[in-house]
C-alpha cells in the first residue's frame, strides 16, 4: 500500500490519518512505526518504507482542505471553515468552541505540542490571526486531526513558483553561457579581421615606395 500521512495524531488515539493512494481514501490507520506528517509511505510485506514518488505533497494536502480539485473519498471526514467574523474558544483541556458551539479536540500531535508548550493564549492568537484569509480544521466526530490556513497555502505557492523559476533559470544557464562565448569569438574573430586588413595595408604602402 501506498499512502500519505495527513495527520499525526497523538499516542493516545487509535492510529493516523492517511491518505491512502492506491484506493484514493482518507483513512485511519495504525502503523507499527512512528509515521511522520506530510510524508508518502509505501508498505509491502510489513516493511514500511519513506518513498519520494511524490504522488501526494503537502501542497496538495492544503488544495484539499481549501476544495481544490482533488478528487478523494473524504470516509466520513471533513474539512470545517473558519471565518473571520467567527468567534473562537480554547480551554485549558484543548476543546475548542466557535460561536460558544463545541466543534472538538485537538489531536494533532504538532498542534497538542504548541498548544502545551505555548499556552492558550498565544496558540488561540495564532488561529484568531489566520481567521481573515480563512482557516480549515479536518475533523471527524468531535476530534480536530489538523488545522490548515489559507495563508499557509499561499505560502507553499510561492515557494513552489519561486523554485520552478530558479530551475528554469539554471536549465537556461547553459545557453546564456554558449551565447556568451559565441559573441567572445565574434569579437575577436573582427579584431583579428582588422588586424590583418591593417597589415595588408601596411605591405600595400611599402610596396609602392
Amino acid at each position: 500500500m501506498d499512502f500519505y500521512v495527513l495527520a499525526k495524531c497523538v499516542d493516545s488515539e487509535k492510529g493516523d490519518i492517511i491518505i491512502d493512494l492506491s484506493g484514493k481514501v482518507i483513512k485511519i490507520y495504525k502503523a507499527l512505526y512512528q509515521l511522520k506528517e506530510d510524508q508518502e509511505y509505501q508498505i509491502n510485506e510489513d516493511v514500511l518504507t519513506a518513498t519520494n514518488y511524490f504522488q501526494w505533497d503537502v501542497i496538495k494536502s492544503y488544495e484539499l482542505a481549501f476544495g481544490r480539485g482533488q478528487n478523494i473519498n473524504k470516509n466520513g471526514f471533513r474539512f470545517l471553515s473558519i471565518k473571520e467574523r467567527d468567534s473562537v474558544r480554547i480551554d485549558n483541556n484543548g476543546l475548542l468552541y466557535i460561536n460558544n458551539l463545541f466543534w472538538g479536540k485537538f489531536v494533532n500531535k504538532k498542534e497538542v505540542d504548541l498548544f502545551q508548550s505555548e499556552g492558550v493564549q498565544k496558540f488561540k492568537f495564532k488561529l484568531e490571526s489566520s481567521k481573515k484569509e480563512g482557516i480549515k480544521l479536518l475533523v471527524k466526530g468531535k476530534k480536530i486531526y489538523r488545522i490548515f490556513t489559507r495563508s499557509k497555502l499561499k505560502s507553499l505557492q510561492e515557494d513552489l513558483l519561486y523554485g520552478q523559476n530558479l530551475l528554469e533559470l539554471i536549465e537556461e544557464k547553459p545557453i546564456v553561457d554558449v551565447k556568451k562565448q559565441i559573441d567572445r569569438i565574434e569579437t575577436d574573430l573582427k579584431q583579428a579581421k582588422d588586424l590583418i586588413l591593417r597589415a595588408i595595408d601596411t605591405l600595400t604602402e611599402i610596396k609602392r615606395n
